[in-house]
């Protein structure tokens, strides 16, 4: 049993594409633009079970919208509050991040979980029932994501009820 196993095994990546960016990312070669994160954000975060930075870009994003929408209204008093202009901002900026880090973030966050995992149960040690258990500990998660986006519509429809 191989580090690149249980990285492998972590990943639960069918087509191969996190391995690619893994080699890359081992060269020294920039990562891809992920899409899929650039589009998704925070849901595609906890799709692929990184909890943390989905709760701490949760946290900036919403501090960050206040502060644009805030900003916004020094310079025009006129353009008043739940205008779009700070929500296209937002969107724009947090699709890029996302983008570009995406990749980065996911593989930082497998890296060090494998890592943490050989230090605690060691390379040699590893068998079949282990790589199961730490193979479900990656992958990803539908059901993070769905109910995030459930979540986030419920917020919506109360927000425009009540505002």
């Amino acid at each position: 049993m191989e580090r690149t196993d249980l990285i492998r095994a972590y990943f639960d990546d069918k087509s191969g594409y996190y391995q690619d960016e893994l080699l890359k990312f081992e060269n020294g070669k920039k990562s891809s633009f992920n899409f899929s994160a650039a589009l998704f954000g925070i849901g595609w975060l906890l799709y692929r079970k990184m909890y943390v930075y989905a709760t701490v870009f949760i946290v900036l994003i919403f501090v960050v919208s206040f502060a644009v929408e805030f900003i916004l209204i020094q310079i025009n008093p006129n353009i008043g509050t739940g205008n779009s202009y700070g929500l296209i901002i937002v969107w724009i900026t947090s699709f890029l991040i996302f983008g570009y880090l995406g990749n980065k973030l996911y593989i930082d966050e497998v890296i060090s979980k494998v890592d943490n995992f050989i230090k605690k149960n060691g390379i040699e040690n590893t068998d079949k029932t282990l790589i199961k258990k730490f193979k479900k500990k990656g992958g990803t998660s539908i059901g993070s994501a769905l109910i995030f986006l459930f979540t986030m519509f419920i917020i919506q429809i109360i927000i425009d009820i009540y505002l």
